[in-house]
């Protein structure tokens, strides 16, 4: 994964401290045959517990993990960034914050943007079934808000179209279940998708696969979600497909749901957690102005 990590809105020192870390952890991550996706914040502080750190290092340490998964979760590698996690946690735990480390606002797609994407996928259209399962996957992500190893791993019985209302069951961090509602425009995809699947796909019970019926991938992901993008000529700092989830939340919140409500949606282990990532949504509101 380290072919990946760059740092090049930093100072070079920073940079090059901010490799070692990841580098470190990596590397200690491997010896414990953890996936970085699967890392926690109690995983995440025992990590500092072995390096033996300072306060003041113990920040720079979070900072360079923070930033590390922020380029994890753009390039589709993982799907939360455990340091979030973590701040919550210690607060708890100690009863004060912990080391503060540098939030940077979620990348999403505004209405106009996302207007724009869903001009650029249609469906209607005669397509080959390869380009129609990339524009509804698409869809999913941006009308359910999944992390993409929970799209990719949905089996045809966990698309509940018949439930009312119909819902996503999902199998999220932890092995934790929950529900999440399909909306009207997506049922609408998700029937007209597993009719043409059925013509597609000889084996297998993933919702999303190969013709043979094998799973796809995190690149296939990836690699759909930022051509499509790109394609629609939309410029940012990210394109992985962690930006449809951030906007799912976003339109949401904006929309005026509970963050409680929008937080069981995303599978956020805690509220606080999602009052981090979106603290300027729900701050801030559209259209609310200072009197």
């Amino acid at each position: 994964m380290l072919e990946f990590v760059e740092y090049p809105d930093h100072a070079e020192n920073t940079q090059k401290q901010y490799i070692t870390v990841a580098r470190t952890f990596l590397h200690w991550c491997a010896d414990r045959g953890l996936h970085p996706d699967h890392v926690t914040a109690t995983h995440l502080q025992r990590f500092l517990d072995d390096r033996g750190l300072s306060r003041s290092s113990q920040l720079t340490y979070m900072q360079a993990l923070s930033a590390l998964y922020g380029i994890l979760q753009d390039r589709g590698l993982a799907d939360d960034n455990p340091t979030s996690s973590w701040s919550v946690q210690y607060r708890k735990k100690k009863g004060k914050p912990g080391p503060r480390v540098a939030k940077r606002l979620p990348t999403v797609l505004d209405s106009d943007e996302e207007t724009r994407l869903l001009a650029a996928i249609p469906l209607e259209s005669p397509l080959p079934f390869s380009v129609y399962r990339k524009r509804v996957f698409l869809h999913l992500l941006l009308f359910t808000g999944l992390r993409v190893s929970e799209a990719l791993s949905l089996t045809l019985g966990q698309v509940r179209l018949e439930a009312d209302p119909p819902v996503v069951r999902v199998i999220g961090k932890g092995n934790k279940e929950r529900e999440v509602p399909i909306s009207p425009t997506l049922q609408v995809v998700l029937e007209g998708y597993l009719e043409r699947r059925q013509r597609f796909v000889r084996n297998g019970n993933w919702l999303f696969s190969t013709a043979v019926g094998a799973p796809l991938t995190r690149t296939w992901a990836y690699t759909t979600v930022s051509e499509a993008i790109r394609g629609a000529g939309i410029q940012k700092p990210a394109y992985g497909p962690h930006v449809l989830r951030h906007t799912f939340a976003t339109r949401q919140l904006r929309a005026g749901i509970a963050p409680a409500i929008v937080k069981a949606w995303l599978g956020h282990e805690d509220l606080a957690i999602t009052f981090r990532v979106y603290e300027h949504v729900i701050a801030a509101p559209a259209g609310v102005r200072p009197v």
